[in-house]
């Protein structure tokens, strides 16, 4: 069994919010918002449990502009690692070539490239880089962060996972939840 992630295995039951969903949602606000340089913080690439948010965004993204987003990977979703890894890829930009964006796959990356951008290169979220995150954690919405983000309904999916385990000889378990935008000062 996994919990908020979809897994490719044979026989294991996914309880997850839809990613695709999701991040199409986001991927329509960015654009809505004028952001028209993003670049995706993607988290490590698992697949026995992989997220769907990445390839979800590119292909919004390629489909409705006509351009590949940027993309950079964190092993681990790290804020201390987030932070340093999209210090040492913007660091040497030009001004004109800075993403408008920071898509963060999950919140925790979303937390470390707000630092990223405010004390390690200087400059201000939103106002020169926005960021989105993933997930609604509750730190996102602390007055340091305000982290515009997609919120998983955890709730309804711990009760579908209590039944779940209540009645585990029903087939065919598998269930994809809907949750919501949640829009702050991040972007």
């Amino acid at each position: 069994m996994i919990f908020a992630r979809t897994s490719e295995r044979p026989n294991t039951i996914s309880i997850a919010v839809d990613d695709v969903r999701a991040m199409n949602d986001m991927a329509e606000y960015i654009h809505a918002k004028g952001y028209r340089r993003p670049l995706f913080v993607a988290g490590p690439q698992n697949y026995s449990a992989h997220l769907l948010r990445k390839e979800t965004f590119f292909s919004y993204w390629h489909l409705n502009t006509g351009r590949e987003p940027g993309l950079v990977t964190v092993s681990t979703y790290d804020p201390a690692l987030a932070r340093r890894v999209v210090a040492e890829t913007l660091q040497n930009c030009a001004r004109e070539d800075l993403p408008d964006v920071l898509v963060c796959e999950n919140d925790a990356l979303a937390m470390g490239a707000a630092d990223a951008v405010r004390y390690s290169l200087g400059l201000s979220v939103p106002g020169d880089i926005a960021i989105t995150g993933f997930d609604d954690v509750p730190q996102a919405d602390n007055p340091n962060y305000r982290i515009t983000t997609y919120r998983q309904p955890l709730s309804e999916m711990v009760d579908y996972l209590v039944e779940v385990l209540a009645h585990p000889d029903k087939q065919d378990r598998d269930r994809l939840f809907l949750g919501s935008l949640v829009v702050r000062e991040s972007a």
